[in-house]
């Protein structure tokens, strides 16, 4: 069988494609920002399930420990520990967003909640943005505990009005 030949016109020319250049990867979204403004690709740090506990909360006792020997993996005696090494990691590579989904308290203590805010404070005055979301442990749970030597006792929650008090400079 035969085929009708190409012309130069239906194909580009090796000297086209050669000056062609690659336009700059943009967001499909609006950033809200003058494009020179804003680097792309975005770098944004993504953290979900922290789960953190503030050491008001506890003396490492027994209660605490039957917390841990019986919870679902959450590593939340290392917390104050894990979450100073993950900031200064945070910090030093100043992404364009730190954003945090859902459970970021153990059971949604206020005082959990009032102290990572605290603590995220200290990341946004190192210039990088910081974004939460709420998950299911973090707001009207029961569950609120502290726990200290044999005791482990219920304590004030985060109501949404509160969790939105406490995170709304966050993008809440």
């Amino acid at each position: 069988t035969e085929t009708e030949p190409v012309t130069e016109s239906e194909t580009e020319t090796e000297t086209e494609t050669e000056t062609q250049e690659e336009e700059p990867w943009r967001p499909k979204y609006d950033l809200g920002e003058p494009v020179d403004r804003v680097k792309y690709p975005v770098n944004i740090f993504f953290a979900s399930d922290v789960h953190y506990m503030s050491q008001r909360l506890t003396d490492y006792g027994n209660a605490f420990n039957e917390l841990i020997d019986n919870g679902d993996g959450k590593v939340v005696r290392y917390m104050p520990q894990i979450w100073q090494a993950f900031a200064e990691e945070v910090m030093e590579a100043s992404p364009d967003a730190l954003v945090l989904s859902g459970d970021l308290t153990v059971n949604g203590e206020k005082e959990n909640h009032q102290e990572l805010a605290g603590l995220l404070d200290q990341i946004e005055a190192a210039g990088v943005p910081v974004l939460v979301i709420p998950g299911n442990h973090d707001i009207n749970n029961p569950y609120a505990t502290s726990y200290f030597g044999e005791e482990q006792s219920f304590i004030e929650g985060t109501t949404p009005e509160e969790f939105r008090e406490i995170y709304g400079q966050f993008g809440y």
